[in-house]
């Protein structure tokens, strides 16, 4: 729920600053002079960045087991067909690259960690085998271990599925 409350918080910011702070621009007569509130008047308010009230929602959202946000990303050995991932075999194998901005990207079958890839810089690669229609996933989130069993893909910090097809 915090990343769709981050997201849409994070639009309206950047559209509001996108907007522009012109502060050679005519006052608005029809406002009153000042405003009181319970703490006094604010006469010097300091205009912040997009990035400044976004960070500050997040320091004082209470979340503190909030995720990072983790990018994944398949750089081939993969289409994107049909709204998914699938990766032509090629006699039973299809070999697929990606990166990752993450720390860890593992293999999940069955709702089971089967495989660490290593990374190096991020990178990876995976050495898929199976058979037509056989579903996998990557999933890039440092909390996982090879020994992990039924993993749940909805908290993941980041999951990819994909599908093999034969071609």
């Amino acid at each position: 729920m915090n990343k769709k409350l981050f997201g849409t918080l994070a639009v309206v910011s950047l559209a509001l600053f996108g907007c522009g702070n012109d502060d050679t621009a005519k006052k608005d007569t029809t406002a009153p002079a000042s405003t009181e509130s319970s703490a006094g008047t604010d006469n010097n308010r300091e205009h912040k960045s997009a990035n400044d009230i976004i960070e500050g929602i997040k320091n004082n959202s209470g979340d503190k087991d909030a995720r990072p946000s983790i990018e994944l990303g398949m750089n081939s050995g993969v289409q994107w067909k049909d709204g998914g991932y699938k990766a032509p075999l090629e006699d039973g194998k299809a070999t697929i690259t990606g990166d990752t901005t993450g720390e860890k990207v593992f293999i999940v079958k069955d709702g089971d960690v089967v495989e660490e890839l290593p990374l190096e810089n991020g990178a990876f690669s995976y050495e898929a085998e199976g058979k037509d229609g056989d579903v996998f996933y990557f999933v890039a989130d440092d909390r996982l271990s090879e020994d992990d069993k039924d993993v749940d893909l909805e908290d993941a910090d980041r999951a990819e599925e994909i599908t093999l097809v034969e071609e």
